[in-house]
């Protein structure tokens, strides 16, 4: 530390000790005035590259919203959970197509072997009725009821007439007919299942295809994603530039009510 004596000699001891004492004050009130300056000067500073460096963050900002709407890498935020990266829109497509496929796969496996269950049915080799599509058919069921209940009657009156009688015929005639019914409505129910199977291949090939599609977007993200690392990275600086810039500013305006000289007095003169 250093002590600094003011001595003022005049023919008045009182006009010696008011100078001496005007002088201290003058001295201190000078250098706080210093420091005021100096604060208020690093505050102008301040201001002056607050308002550029915020638009350099929002043209930052702005830059990697429209990258990202360019490249089509944009946030899912639905997805966002705390600690996890969050997944771009095509990402979160590419997934769900993933999934899609997988059931459509399924579902054409499970189309193509009932039809395989016909046809082996229709070759002779199994039932039709056996089939779960057949089975489950009302029409088919009332129609072999009836068939059931002709047959029926057509054998006990088959025992008392001639295979010639005519109501022997006739009940043979609409036996016969119930029999071409049910051919018609299995034969309706193959040509179902057969476009069930047509659509869903057809569904099948277009997924693989939008997924193909979809890979060679996500691939060309990926590199896409380099450039974007690199627009972040720039926003992130320009935010904690920006950041300090206003804390300092803060911190200086605070300072300036509270400034003090970095001298003081340590006794007034006497006369």
């Amino acid at each position: 530390s250093y002590v600094i004596g003011i001595q003022i000699r005049a023919e008045d001891p009182e006009l010696a000790a008011r100078i001496a004492n005007e002088y201290a004050a003058v001295y201190l009130a000078f250098n706080k005035e210093l420091k005021d300056k100096a604060v208020l000067r690093a505050n102008d500073f301040l201001d002056q590259r607050i308002a550029p460096l915020k638009e350099r963050l929002r043209d930052a900002e702005r830059e990697v919203a429209n990258y990202r709407e360019q490249t089509g890498l944009i946030e899912d935020r639905t997805t966002f959970r705390p600690g996890r990266e969050r997944a771009t829109v095509l990402g979160q497509q590419l997934g769900q197509l993933n999934t899609e496929l997988v059931l459509a796969v399924s579902a054409r496996m499970q189309r193509e072997v009932s039809l395989e269950q016909i046809q082996d049915a229709q070759r002779g080799r199994g039932s039709l009725y056996a089939i779960p599509e057949v089975v489950a058919s009302p029409v088919i069921q009332r129609l072999r009821a009836q068939q059931s209940e002709i047959g029926a009657r057509a054998a006990a009156l088959a025992q008392s007439r001639l295979p010639s009688n005519p109501a022997v015929l006739a009940l043979r005639a609409e036996e016969r007919e119930v029999r071409a019914r049910i051919d018609d409505e299995v034969a309706k129910i193959v040509g179902s299942i057969e476009s069930e199977v047509a659509a869903a291949r057809a569904r099948e090939a277009s997924l693989r295809q939008s997924l193909a599609d979809l890979q060679g977007q996500v691939a060309e993200q990926s590199k896409a994603e380099i450039r974007l690392r690199e627009l972040e990275t720039e926003a992130e600086a320009a935010r904690l530039v920006y950041t300090e810039t206003l804390n300092r500013a803060e911190q200086n305006s605070n300072q300036r009510d509270g400034q003090q000289p970095d001298a003081s007095l340590i006794s007034e003169a006497t006369v």
